[in-house]
């Protein structure tokens, strides 16, 4: 969204994101400035598509200095002087911030402007790293799942989603699968439903004109395909296992090759003289037992709202037994959990973060100090009612 005077540095929607992740810098000169913009606002102002067409990735002297600004306020940056320069007087807008999400913190504020005051000089500076918050990290494994998908929206999305605080409560700068898989946003929609990207809320901004992700603008068709794989094929994260052959290689898809001459592979099972790889058992889904201990934890409020003197909803909650019999039962609606059906349980959207037709579990809106389960203890609990909700 656009602001007539300050259109030239328009950054991430504050109707999308909820939260700025304002990354706070230390650092001096030209070299700390340029750390404050990449972790700030190269995200949304960068390359040929940056935001108000101000991009920050280069050169910034290029961009800023003595430069007008799109709007016709003035000149972005005149050295020796942060008074009238456009760019700082906007970084210190509290009615219309930069980034719009709010603040950054004041040592960022007095960074910028000190180097405006000594004279914005930018020599030695160094084009910008994309604003992606991370580390230097070790490299993506091209065989992980995630790899691809990582590809697209890492240069396009991690300038706003990273950091301590990222737009939008997610960040994609650590554990992809963990901010956003069965995750919501703050819409209240699942960002990424495995195997369904059309349902997905990060797909579906990703194709959205009217409210566009990245919001310089869409990316190219051949881009969103990848990330539409990625969640249709499961939005999996990290690297698959994978079994080792007696020859040494390894398979692609984690199976075992079968050699001709019948002796065990590495890992210890035989082969067969047909070249048939020994067929795995699928893993047991989680039992109640480890269900119950997530929903039972202090931190979810759970069997305390849900106990034997007024159990909330009349949902009584705090022993196993009734617990399980309870989810299970009709309420009028139908159960709050349907065995072999996680998406279609009301539990697992209310724990989800709620809907127009369902609250948040715990009470999030309520009580801002509650908080919602993370994505490991929902994925346990969603296992066991997709593998029959066996007690």
């Amino acid at each position: 969204m656009f602001m007539m005077w300050l259109a030239f540095l328009a950054a991430c929607d504050d109707t999308t994101f909820n939260s700025s992740h304002a990354e706070a810098v230390d650092g001096v000169g030209i070299e700390g400035v340029t750390e404050v913009f990449d972790g700030n606002c190269v995200g949304c102002h960068a390359g040929e598509t940056a935001s108000a067409s101000l991009a920050l990735d280069g050169e910034l002297c290029d961009a800023l200095v003595d430069v007008d600004a799109a709007s016709g306020a003035g000149v972005l940056v005149v050295p020796g002087n942060k008074e009238d320069s456009v760019l700082y007087q906007r970084i210190l807008d509290e009615a219309r911030p930069m980034p719009p999400t709010g603040l950054m913190p004041q040592s960022n504020l007095d960074l910028v402007g000190q180097w405006i005051d000594d004279g914005a000089d930018c020599t030695g500076s160094e084009p910008g790293d994309g604003g992606d918050g991370g580390g230097d990290g070790d490299p993506p494994d091209p065989s992980a799942p995630d790899t691809a998908a990582r590809g697209v929206l890492e240069p396009s999305c991690m300038g706003c989603h990273s950091g301590s605080r990222p737009s939008g409560g997610f960040g994609i700068d650590e554990d992809l699968c963990a901010q956003v898989v069965n995750m919501t946003g703050v819409s209240a929609e699942i960002l990424v439903i495995p195997f369904d990207a059309d349902n997905s809320l990060l797909y579906k901004r990703m194709l959205d004109e009217a409210a566009p992700m990245p919001q310089s603008g869409l990316l190219e068709p051949a881009s969103t395909d990848v990330v539409k794989e990625w969640i249709n094929a499961g939005a999996e994260c990290g690297v698959p296992d994978t079994d080792v052959d007696a020859d040494g290689s390894a398979d692609a898809d984690g199976s075992a090759d079968a050699d001709s001459d019948g002796t065990a592979d590495a890992d210890g099972a035989s082969d067969d003289d047909t070249g048939s790889a020994p067929v795995e058992e699928p893993e047991p889904p989680p039992s109640f037992d480890e269900a119950y201990a997530i929903l039972a934890l202090d931190t979810y409020h759970c069997t305390a709202c849900h106990d034997d003197s007024d159990p909330s909803a009349g949902l009584q909650l705090d022993t196993q037994e009734l617990a399980y019999t309870n989810l299970l039962a009709d309420r009028g609606f139908g159960p709050v959990v349907i065995p072999g059906d996680a998406e279609g349980s009301y539990m697992i959207e209310m724990l989800r973060g709620g809907s127009s037709a369902t609250p948040p579990m715990p009470p999030i809106d309520d009580y801002p100090t509650y908080t919602l389960l993370t994505a490991e203890e929902l994925s346990v609990v969603i296992a066991w009612i997709d593998g029959g909700a066996a007690e």
